[in-house]
């Protein structure tokens, strides 16, 4: 879109791709059912993190995920975790 709009391409923040991977599965869920649209996301939760600093934990614990409760818990915790490496 930016492309078209002759405008540069702006990275999303990290804040950005958290929000948006809770709204995907959000949506997901309203598709297919919170069982199924969260093992769905077992496979692309993950993607949201990648190039995210210490995101290799929090990945692996995407692979595990039962409900929206689960991912709430990993979003959180991992705000966190990027809140205290900003202040190191």
């Amino acid at each position: 879109l930016a492309h078209e709009e002759g405008r540069p391409y702006t990275e999303p923040s990290y804040e950005e791709r958290l929000s948006l991977c809770r709204t995907y599965a959000e949506n997901l869920c309203d598709l297919e059912g919170e069982h199924d649209g969260m093992h769905m996301m077992r496979g692309m939760a993950p993607w949201f993190l990648t190039g995210m600093p210490y995101a290799a934990s929090y990945k692996a614990k995407m692979s595990s995920l039962e409900n929206l409760h689960d991912l709430e818990v990993i979003l959180s915790d991992y705000r966190k975790k990027l809140e205290e490496g900003e202040e190191l």
